[in-house]
């Protein structure tokens, strides 16, 4: 399964949210930790913009100056936690909580689990996702992100506020 958020056949997916590098940064995060293949065009790495064509085929710059330092760091990022969690690219995906503009799900396989919670909302999101079937009470979680989580607790994960857009990819500890 490849899965692509543009190409060279549609509008980039940055035009196509006006530009808004948050939705485009969850979306990513997103394509990162659903099962199958992400396929990143060229350019979206740092940043290019272009609408229907032949304004989504322009040339890269190669003037690094033009680049979003800040959003290649964020592709960077999760493609490492990719690459560095097998789980994350064959295993099973079991979505666990799906409401409004907030979704949680967790990949595993053997004996590998990880949550990935998305916020999508524009308020912030009190997580209180259940996770028995995977975690036991007690559990400590770790953001690969950025270092925060929380503990499972009567079978839920809580004890975190996920931000509006943002995501979460938590491992136990």
């Amino acid at each position: 399964q490849l899965n692509l958020m543009d190409s060279h056949d549609m509008p980039r997916f940055l035009s196509m949210v006006s530009g808004n590098k948050d939705v485009f940064r969850l979306a990513t995060l997103f394509q990162m930790t659903y099962p199958g293949a992400p396929c990143i065009y060229y350019g979206n790495e740092i940043g290019m913009i272009g609408g229907r064509e032949p304004e989504n085929r322009a040339v890269f710059p190669w003037d690094e100056s033009q680049w979003d330092h800040e959003l290649r760091n964020a592709f960077k990022t999760y493609a490492h936690i990719r690459l560095e969690h097998p789980v994350l690219r064959t295993g099973e995906y079991v979505p666990v909580f799906a409401e409004g503009r907030h979704l949680a799900f967790i990949r595993h396989m053997e004996g590998q689990h990880m949550l990935v919670a998305i916020n999508a909302g524009n308020s912030p999101w009190d997580l209180d996702i259940p996770v028995a079937d995977h975690f036991g009470d007690g559990v400590v979680l770790d953001d690969l992100l950025n270092g925060d989580g929380g503990v499972v607790e009567e079978g839920h994960f809580r004890k975190r506020t996920l931000n509006p857009m943002q995501g979460a990819i938590l491992k136990p500890k």
